[in-house]
């Protein structure tokens, strides 16, 4: 790759004039065509939880395949280790067989001592289970990677071995989203600035359309109390959907819309092309964001166990933001009749400041917001945490009751360390929380004083938040809580059973999110990982009746 790719054309969107409107169904040019009515009503939410939610978002991959599911998903939403398996998932190239991606799904009679101890390769068990961190970090900071270090890492671990971590490739979603990219840039236009269709990743027909949740970490700025700001990464745009007035550094602006995610990291708009195309130029070579800054931003929170590690040196991901406000009102007739120069445009309101984008569960760690934001209809959520629910000792994943209920701001566990803490106040989305957030824990109390999976299903009035652009509707969702099940374990082996009873397996399925092998920070076992993914998988497979029924399937 040289310095043709260093200018390019880009769309932008104003959310703040148009705030029902979203490019993967609304965009006449990048509509993506197999999301009509039925598909986008669906959607499924992985939440974060490092290495532990990568191998439990790839058991529940596999099951919502195995019980014909996944066809119908119009959505994925995930964040952190939900989004290391997501990611690969969609954009897992043709040349790649799903089922050996995804694995065997298995009832738990027909597990065998083989199916927890091997990984076949090319899947993504084998992916997640070879992990090795710090080896990784120390590898790419001799190196020099800066600020690109960690998604390098996580992109080598979770892309790499499907043909998905190179450096130099742009992404966008479907063939006809790329090929709309490549004549806005062609080589008809400028020789010098060109992409081609190998600049950029493109999808299998039919995949569900993939958002990434992430936080933009506001260092300085005033007229905005919060720290923390949430970001959405897709395979056509990326941005924030909100417009916070002088949030940012020096008083910057930060969201209002969205620009394609081939120019995120960009600097500020040059010049317009068209009523919605603009000039940007994005980094030099090996500097583009790719599908490894989503990943790596989206699952970014091991900076402060790295600190605590001393592992002061490591770079996690700053990317350059610019807001969009005004962007959309400004046409091409009437932007040449101002002439307006590159530096006279950049002024206070549209410059581009670096921001540090940190894991998306610093704001909300279940992946929901981004479904309730575009409406649909029919939610499944995988709260794939390390907390065993026992809400009679006050313990369960503490995501669930912030959507309910005002809950205070987590300070920083590290002082001085950006993204330390949760910002949980501004999650309220419910309507009559309190009793609805009562009668969820019921009901997951009685499926787990049956032995039967976590699996609850109901239907919530959606109240607006603002801070992540919720507007009213109703929504029926399913909650799926990453639990022990004894009516899985009860058929396993009596071989199988001694496995789950090994010391390596003592906080099975709950693996901490870091350290749980220690010194290692984030590695799993391919026995840890195997027994997780397939414990989701059945309980996917075994509630797949009751959750298609509450749907309406």
């Amino acid at each position: 790759m040289h310095d043709r790719r260093r200018f390019v054309k880009a769309k932008v969107w104003s959310t703040e004039e148009r705030p029902s409107f979203f490019p993967e169904v609304d965009d006449p040019e990048l509509a993506v065509p197999w999301l009509d009515a039925g598909r986008r009503s669906f959607g499924v939410a992985f939440s974060g939880g490092s290495t532990r939610s990568a191998a439990a978002t790839l058991g529940q991959l596999r099951g919502l395949r195995a019980a014909g599911l996944l066809e119908r998903v119009g959505y994925i939403s995930a964040v952190s280790g939900g989004a290391w398996a997501a990611t690969p998932y969609t954009y897992l190239d043709g040349d790649y067989d799903e089922s050996t991606f995804l694995g065997p799904a298995r009832a738990p009679g027909e597990l065998r001592v083989s199916d927890f101890n091997r990984a076949r390769k090319r899947s993504l068990s084998l992916a997640i289970s070879e992990s090795v961190l710090v080896d990784d970090i120390v590898s790419q900071a001799i190196r020099f990677a800066g600020d690109e270090l960690f998604s390098r890492v996580v992109g080598n671990v979770f892309l790499g071995p499907f043909g998905l971590g190179d450096r130099e490739k742009l992404f966008s979603f479907h063939e006809g989203a790329r090929d709309a990219v490549v004549r806005a840039n062609g080589v008809h236009d400028d020789a010098r600035y060109f992409l081609t269709e190998d600049d950029l990743l493109a999808v299998r027909p039919g995949r569900p359309y993939l958002i990434v949740g992430a936080t933009i970490l506001r260092l300085q700025g005033t007229g905005h109390g919060s720290l923390k700001i949430p970001c959405e990464f897709t395979p056509l745009y990326s941005g924030v959907r909100r417009l916070f007035p002088s949030a940012g550094r020096g008083g910057a602006s930060i969201g209002g819309g969205y620009v394609e995610s081939f120019a995120y990291d960009s600097e500020s708009p040059i010049r317009s092309w068209g009523a919605e195309r603009w000039y940007v130029k994005i980094g030099r070579r090996g500097h583009r964001f790719t599908l490894a800054d989503m990943i790596g931003s989206s699952g970014a929170a091991p900076q402060e166990v790295l600190k605590k590690a001393g592992l002061d040196f490591v770079g996690f991901p700053e990317f350059r933001h610019w807001p969009i406000q005004g962007l959309g009102r400004v046409g091409q007739e009437e932007y040449r009749q101002e002439k307006y120069r590159q530096e006279e445009y950049r002024q206070e309101e549209y410059r581009q400041e670096e921001y540090r984008h940190s894991d998306g569960g610093h704001l909300e760690n279940l992946g929901i917001m981004p479904l309730l934001a575009r409406q649909v209809e029919n939610i499944v959520v995988f709260i794939n945490t390390k907390t065993p629910f026992e809400p009679a000792k006050g313990r369960y994943n503490d995501s669930i009751a912030p959507l309910f209920l005002p809950v205070p701001d987590r300070e920083p566990e590290v002082t001085g360390a950006p993204g330390g803490g949760r910002q949980f106040s501004t999650n309220v989305v419910f309507k009559n929380g309190k009793k609805r957030l009562v009668e969820l824990l019921a009901a997951l109390q009685a499926k787990k004083d049956r032995g039967e999976p976590l699996v609850v299903c109901e239907t919530y009035d959606v109240e607006a938040n603002d801070n992540y652009a919720v507007r009213p509707y109703t929504a029926r969702i399913c909650w799926v809580y990453n639990e022990r099940v004894p009516t899985w374990e009860k058929p396993l082996s009596e071989d199988v059973k001694t496995i789950l009873k090994h010391r390596h397996l003592k906080r099975f399925p709950h693996y901490r999110s870091f350290f749980e092998n220690p010194p290692k920070i984030i590695d799993l076992t391919r026995t840890q990982v195997n027994a997780l993914a397939h414990l989701t998988c059945w309980t996917v497979t075994s509630s797949a009746e009751e959750i298609a029924g509450h749907f309406g399937f």
